[in-house]
């Protein structure tokens, strides 16, 4: 089984003409909900996730779907044909997306940055607390939970209605709810973490790089 990783990076300074100069390639009511944000990096983030969405279907053989026809499941998990499916995410300057054909995933990267494990004390088991803070570097290792776990209940298509204190991660998988899933971690950029995750124990990964500006 394989699956495709679209992604691009932007730098600080290239908002206004990435927006100014693809924004309207997005259907109307996608341009919408992109207005809604007020943060330019957010607005940027957010259509290029839909930009890398566009080109993985047509180097998919998918050009014929169009972004109009996304509806969302009862958790509001976005989807556009049942036998095919993608997960978007972005961090800082790096925003991705991966999709594959009769698999379920779930793709998540974040920057590694400093945060307060107290406001994130629930997220955690007892043993992964212990393996973060002795771990010599903390923030790496909690962001490699943090990634591992939204990448599962975003293949899962729960989000946030997931229950992340019933996911077990093991060495070789993850399992949610009775339901083995399989992990690979993504080499992205020293300050960044990453995971996708599959349904599909012999999933094989390609990345693809695209710029847009």
């Amino acid at each position: 089984m394989k699956v495709k990783i679209f992604f691009t990076r932007f730098n600080s300074g290239e908002e206004t003409v990435i927006l100014n100069q693809w924004l309207s390639f997005l259907p109307i009511a996608l341009q919408n909900i992109n207005h809604q944000f007020i943060n330019k990096e957010d607005k940027v983030r957010n259509l290029l996730g839909k930009l890398l969405l566009i080109e993985a279907l047509k180097k998919s053989n998918h050009q014929s779907i169009s972004l109009e026809n996304m509806k969302f499941n009862n958790y509001l998990k976005p989807y556009l044909c049942n036998n095919l499916d993608f997960s978007i995410s972005h961090s800082a300057n790096y925003v991705f997306c991966a999709i594959g054909e009769n698999i379920k995933l779930g793709i998540d990267i974040e920057e590694i940055k400093s945060v307060d494990f107290n406001d994130f004390e629930n997220v955690m088991s007892q043993s992964e607390w212990f393996k973060i803070n002795t771990s010599p570097n903390p923030f790496q290792k909690f962001f490699d939970f943090w990634t591992l776990k939204e990448s599962l209940i975003k293949a899962e298509g729960k989000g946030f209605f997931a229950d992340v204190n019933k996911i077990i991660i093991t060495k070789n998988n993850i399992i949610y709810e009775n339901n083995m899933w399989f992990y690979q971690k993504l080499y992205i950029d020293k300050n960044y973490s990453g995971h996708i995750v599959t349904n599909h124990f012999d999933t094989t990964i390609e990345m693809i790089f695209t710029r847009f500006i």
